[in-house]
């Protein structure tokens, strides 16, 4: 028996037929996991990254083109997850390093000065304009997403961060300049 062509995959695929999905699969998921680990640098993270890539394969198989060059498209679909990933994890990386810029400053030794910086940071939120302060207060104090709090605002994404962003940067600057003093 021949083997499948990629196009022969496809086509089964677009029918439902776990068969097809389990031939893709041993056909590149090694190849695949290579890719990705070289991106990731962590095996683990390529595996989820390539099951995940994988997953979408099957559950969108009906949307696949007929004449789709399977190889280079999941490779393709692979490197984007993977960029995907570092994204989000570089974004994330710096909110921590923000929060612990920000909680660096309200480490105190001193019961006083503690009760003093607190009373600080909360002037410097009442300060801050009615939406950053609501957007702060419903990310750091209500625990909400970003997501969550465009949904609940009704604001874009981006506003969000911009909101967040500059809030944090008014707050480290009120109390820096305070603890200078």
């Amino acid at each position: 028996m021949e083997p499948y062509t990629d196009a022969q995959l496809v086509a089964d695929l677009k029918i439902g037929s776990e068969w097809a999905f389990t031939q893709l699969y041993n056909r590149y998921y090694k190849r695949l996991h290579i890719e990705a680990n070289y991106i990731l640098k962590d095996a683990e993270e390529a595996a989820d990254v390539v099951h995940d890539v994988l997953i979408v394969i099957w559950n969108r198989r009906d949307k696949l083109v007929d004449n789709l060059h399977l190889k280079s498209y999941l490779a393709t679909c692979v490197r984007n997850k993977c960029m995907d990933r570092i994204r989000r994890s570089v974004v994330k990386e710096r909110n921590v390093h923000q929060y612990m810029s920000l909680k660096e400053l309200t480490v105190c030794v001193n019961p006083m000065e503690r009760k003093e910086l607190s009373l600080q940071l909360a002037t410097a939120i009442n300060a801050l304009p009615l939406a950053q302060r609501a957007v702060f207060e419903m990310s750091y104090m209500e625990d909400k997403t970003q997501r969550e709090i465009v949904a609940e605002k009704n604001l874009s994404l981006q506003t969000v961060k911009n909101q967040m962003s500059t809030t944090l940067r008014i707050l480290r600057k009120k109390l820096k300049s305070s603890r200078d003093l």
